[in-house]
């Protein structure tokens, strides 16, 4: 079940309890989010079940092949990617983790960064317009000095989580000449 609808459906008892006229709170509700929000939800819901974005991903990782160096940009991109359509930074996370899980076991030396590397695109891309997080953030954007383009939000963001990435990336390559490497080493279950 969607979550907005759970938020939408545990809203009214606490409407009710309130007093508050339900009006006012049907006014002030932003219908072209929740249908943004909707529609969002189906799209990815037919992905993920109909196994289109499962197999977009296998065939980027198997584009990619054994460049290491090129394994956590792969999951970057993807899920900044699935961000800036529209989809909430939670779905490219909750879809693209367990998949570059997979792909990771092979690479243990860059497993963590890969997983990093997701949840910092799907977040960073997350500001762009057509995200629903995007929008949101113009009130408080036009309050204060930063850039009033949804775009340029969304561009220093990303610009902001490609160096994280990149000094992530290179922080793990200096460990690893040293002999320090983090390796995270996942085993069935999560465990190991």
């Amino acid at each position: 079940m969607n979550i907005g609808v759970l938020a939408l459906a545990a809203a009214l008892p606490v409407l009710f309890l309130s007093g508050l006229d339900p009006k006012v709170m049907y006014q002030t509700f932003p219908g072209d989010l929740f249908v943004l929000i909707a529609g969002v939800s189906a799209l990815f819901a037919h992905l993920e079940r109909s196994g289109a974005l499962a197999k977009v991903v296998e065939k980027v990782y198997a584009t990619v092949g054994d460049r290491q160096a090129l394994l956590p940009w792969t999951g970057f991109l993807l899920a900044a990617l699935l961000s800036t359509a529209g989809a909430f930074s939670t779905a490219p996370i909750a879809f693209l983790v367990p998949m570059v899980a997979h792909v990771g076991v092979r690479y243990r030396a860059s497993f963590y960064l890969c997983e990093l590397a997701v949840v910092i695109g799907a977040n960073s891309a997350g500001l762009s317009p057509l995200n629903p997080t995007g929008p949101r953030s113009g009130p408080p954007r036009r309050s204060c000095t930063s850039p009033n383009s949804g775009w340029g939000l969304w561009a220093v963001s990303v610009v902001v989580a490609v160096l994280v990435v990149l000094a992530l990336q290179v922080a793990n390559a200096v460990q690893r000449r040293r002999g320090r490497a983090f390796e995270l080493v996942p085993g069935p279950g999560g465990r190991r």
